[in-house]
């Protein structure tokens, strides 16, 4: 048996709680299995993991399909392969290289012009982000979208790919998840999750370029980019369709940006961290190119051994890809020698394979001191370069290594050849701000590329002794508690950095922008199982399409697609100090919306509950319960128009809402509009539930089944502690310094309000156990008012139940022996000169009742007299008489 955890070998759940739940941190106790089991585990059902240098050949042969350990669809990777492989080999560098000086040159001059006005802090990891797109994409396409030109270095595209990649657990775990937002248009994408919009316009992008070179009629530009040459092949047409292209342009595109980025600024930051090996880089590079300044070729560094060493002990410490890279022995079993326990394992063929860069890179028998940046290493011990799988190994490793390693080497040279560590002195100099290492540069998370806790990686330019994260400030939003009311609003009123946090961290705590703590996972799961719960109602209860219930279920998912939109941008229970001024804009677009969807859903639902209520308890007309419900109903409808007016009117224009930017813009002060209406709804939400109550307990029933009967509209009361909840939070917002944090407590509770006002809708249609309750009740009114309101003069009662009204009359008689409503559907009769003999067919519920069809039916033969009443006295009498269970004839009456 193969060691490791037994839930991990029972289910994935395991793995799934581990890579979703905690958010990427599998490759951190897969680390500690090894650790507690040795060098082979097995991390799910299917797949073993093994951390064993020895084995790394085993699991990635450079041999053809017919090795130990190959992939399935290995020929077909193959022809893909050797269709893109001459555009990434050593040789075809060379290619490469002057776009990559090309960049170089473009941003050492916006670097120098930054750092004329005293200082500037730079993000290097979006500078290098934008540094990697504009190159890749450039070779790629023959265009690029020039992040290095942009104010922001492609700040919004680039948080967009992050977004993207913190989803990839969720696409292994569930690929249909996958293809459905490969699917989704970018208008669409934009409103489910704005973050994902600018990664999907972009691919639009490229999609577009190949669709531009597939047409171009130039010859002569054929092999002048990578696509061109792919299209120019001799590949199958079938591997040459748009889907198949834009499946690789985004797995090209994405391979060489943020993992290029990444490298290279933690390896500045080690560089920076230790000045010694600073120095001793730098004299190197300015011995090798000794010319003029800028004069860098990458022939005159690539066989650099200190500079290598650089490299590859950042791609040891910190690799673009930390992903498991699992391999699959498709012919024949693999046998593993466990040396120090002195056990052989045999691994099914078929059995997934994978080892991963932190565990094998962090393995102290192969590294000293293995989480220390030691360059030096390298060169003193060369054959370590063996154990290097930044790059993975065999023949599915790394297409595009030799351009990563180019980039990432002429990129160091030119900083190092351009700047010095800042100790005071003027020229170019870089110097560390505002970022620490366990915090900013390590591994945190594993979303197949490496995520920090935070992630600042900020560096300041020439001699700055300011603290400045841009080059410009813009005006954001400040909390000022009001001195005339104890009331906390928002106000547009200060200049200031777009990066700073929206509330200060207390004393000892780090902001954390990139992965905060939040309640993401919560949010999500309650949201699920709100929809689900629903979702699963709506399948049982049949509602007419004409039902006032029918837009506040529109309004309700509408709702909680805003609610899962806030996990994707902002997120959930995220404190203040862990957000930016420029994040508050989606939270306020997203809170606007879902408070609008909560009126618009509240207008309709109580009012359709209230009207349920008139139909159950009031069949044969109007009375004081009739008119109260209506009533009710109508002061709803006022009270939340109103305050869906009053939100349109409040801000002018109706977008200086969310949107603080524009000009001229502001707002009203509507400060205690939220506590007010979380009181008017707790008031509603009461009334509504009491109205019932009266008349179930004044019904001719057993105590048991009144209570059953109150159960079903217990869901009111939950309605009421739910409402009751969120208007505490809403007087908490008043005083809130925290507004993102505590905003949270407030959806959530409405969540659930809005949920359980649905329940409390929806649960008396459902057949059983509640449709028993319900015709019991109404057979219970009827005799009440029989006994107290004197004259009846007709059996049926005129409610009809939701999901029948479209057929054909269906009443409702009262059994003579009062075990409840007979429901009948149609009937042929025949008069008699003073009364009437009807012959009633009852098809058995749930058969067919087609003509032709045999079902089993019940007969049960009514004998009505009917004579003049007066206003006292009743002459009509119900009597039934049960014959045994017969089939009809064949040609039976209409029936």
């Amino acid at each position: 048996m193969i060691p490791g955890p037994k839930l991990a070998a029972m289910s994935y759940w395991y793995e799934i709680y581990y890579e979703i739940v905690l958010g990427g941190k599998y490759f951190k106790r897969i680390k500690d299995m090894h650790t507690e089991y040795g060098p082979i585990i097995r991390i799910n059902p299917d797949e073993l993991h093994f951390n064993d240098a020895e084995f790394i050949n085993d699991i990635y042969p450079t041999t053809a399909p017919d090795s130990i350990v190959a992939t399935l669809n290995h020929e077909k990777h193959r022809i893909r392969r050797n269709s893109v492989s001459t555009f990434f080999s050593a040789a075809s560098v060379a290619r490469v290289e002057p776009k990559i000086k090309k960049r170089l040159q473009k941003m050492i001059e916006r670097w120098d012009k930054l750092g004329q006005g005293g200082g500037t802090v730079l993000r290097m990891l979006m500078v290098f982000q934008a540094y990697a797109s504009d190159v890749v994409t450039s070779y790629a396409f023959g265009d690029s979208f020039n992040f290095l030109d942009d104010e922001d270095w492609g700040e919004q595209y680039f948080s967009s790919q992050d977004k993207y990649f913190q989803l990839t657990h969720i696409f292994g775990c569930f690929p249909i998840a996958m293809t459905l937002i490969n699917n989704i248009p970018a208008w669409v994408m934009c409103i489910f999750n704005p973050n994902l919009s600018a990664m999907a316009e972009k691919q639009e992008w490229r999609v577009n370029r190949v669709r531009q070179i597939r047409a171009s009629p130039d010859p002569n530009a054929v092999k002048s980019t990578i696509f061109e040459g792919i299209l120019s092949s001799n590949l199958p047409e079938s591997e040459m369709t748009d889907a198949r292209m834009a499946h690789d342009a985004q797995l090209i595109i994405l391979a060489g940006e943020s993992t290029t980025g990444y490298t290279l600024s933690a390896i500045l930051f080690e560089l920076l961290s230790h000045s010694n090996l600073y120095r001793i880089a730098k004299d190197e590079i300015l011995a090798a190119s000794p010319g003029k300044e800028g004069a860098i070729s990458y022939a005159n560094i690539q066989n650099l051994p200190y500079l290598n060493a650089v490299i590859n002990e950042g791609l040891r410490l910190h690799p673009g890809v930390i992903s498991r890279m699992p391999r699959i022995s498709p012919a024949k079993d693999i046998v593993y020698h466990d040396k120090k326990r002195g056990k052989t394992y045999v691994v099914p063929s078929g059995t997934p394979a994978s080892m991963t860069t932190f565990v094998t890179h962090t393995n102290p028998e192969l590294f000293e001191d293995p989480f220390e940046f030691r360059p030096q290493r390298w060169i003193d011990n060369p054959k370590l370069s063996r154990v290097l799988i930044a790059f993975s190994r065999g023949s599915r490793n790394c297409v595009g290594q030799a351009i990563a390693r180019c980039e990432v080497s002429m990129m160091l040279a030119i900083i190092l050849r351009h700047y010095d560590i800042y100790t005071g002195q003027d020229g170019r100099t870089l110097e560390i701000y505002d970022t620490i290492r366990e915090r900013d540069i390590v591994a945190n998370s594993e979303m197949i590329i490496p995520i920090p806790a935070k992630g600042s990686l900020d560096f300041k330019l020439p001699k700055a002794k300011e603290a400045a994260k841009s080059s410009h400030v813009i005006q954001y939003y400040c909390i000022k508690l009001m001195s005339y009311k104890p009331v906390a609003i928002i106000v547009f009123n200060k200049l200031s950095d777009p990066y700073a946090p929206v509330v200060q961290p207390p004393p000892g705590v780090q902001s954390n922008f990139v992965n905060p703590p939040n309640g993401n996972a919560l949010m999500n799961g309650i949201v699920s199982a709100n929809l689900a719960l629903i979702i699963i109602i709506l399948t049982v209860a049949n509602i007419p399409p004409e039902d006032l219930v029918i837009p506040a279920i529109i309004a309700f998912i509408i709702f909680h697609v805003f609610v899962y939109r806030i996990t994707a941008t902002t997120g959930y229970f995220v404190h203040g100090w862990n957000l930016q001024y420029k994040d508050l804009s989606w939270h306020f677009f997203n809170i606007y919306i879902t408070t609008s969807m909560y009126n618009v859903c509240m207008i309709f639902l109580k009012a359709a509950i209230l009207l349920q209520w008139v139909r159950i308890f009031t069949p044969g007309g109007r009375n004081f319960f009739f008119w109260l419900c209506y009533i009710v109903a109508s002061l709803n409808a006022l009270f939340y128009l109103a305050t869906i007016l009053i939100d349109l009117l409040y801000c002018h224009p109706v977008q200086y809402h969310w949107n603080k930017f524009i000009p001229g813009g502001y707002c009203g002060d509507d400060d205690l509009l939220s506590p007010l209406s979380a009181v008017i709804n707790v008031v509603l939400d009461v009334t509504i539930f009491l109205i019932p109550q009266k008349v179930i307990w004044s019904l001719n029933l057993p105590p048991k089944k009144k209570l059953g009967v109150s159960l079903v509209f217990f869901m009111g009361f939950l309605c009421i502690v739910f409402a009751s909840v969120r208007l505490h939070y809403a007087v908490i917002l008043l005083y809130a310094n925290d507004y993102a944090y505590d905003s949270s407590f407030e959806i959530l509770w409405g969540s659930l309000e809005m949920t359980f006002a649905l329940l409390t809708f929806l649960l008396p249609g459902i057949p059983k156990p509640f449709t028993t309750l319900m015709q019991h009740t109404r057979s219970s009114l009827e005799r009440v008012r029989q006994s107290s309101w004197g004259t009846w003069t007709r059996v049926s009662i005129t409610f009809t139940p939701r999901g029948e009204r479209s057929e054909a009359n269906v009443s409702y008689l009262t059994n003579a022996d009062e075990q409840g409503l007979v429901p009948v559907a149609k009937a042929s009769s025949s008069k008699t000169s003073s009364s009437e003999q009807r012959k009633l067919w009852v098809p058995m519920q749930g058969l067919s009742t087609e003509a032709g069809d045999h079902e089993i039916l019940r007969t049960t033969t009514f004998n009505m007299s009917e004579g003049i009443s007066d206003t006292n006295i009743d002459y009509m009498t119900v009597l039934s008489q049960q014959h045994p269970w017969e089939p009809p004839s064949t040609k039976r009456e209409a029936c």
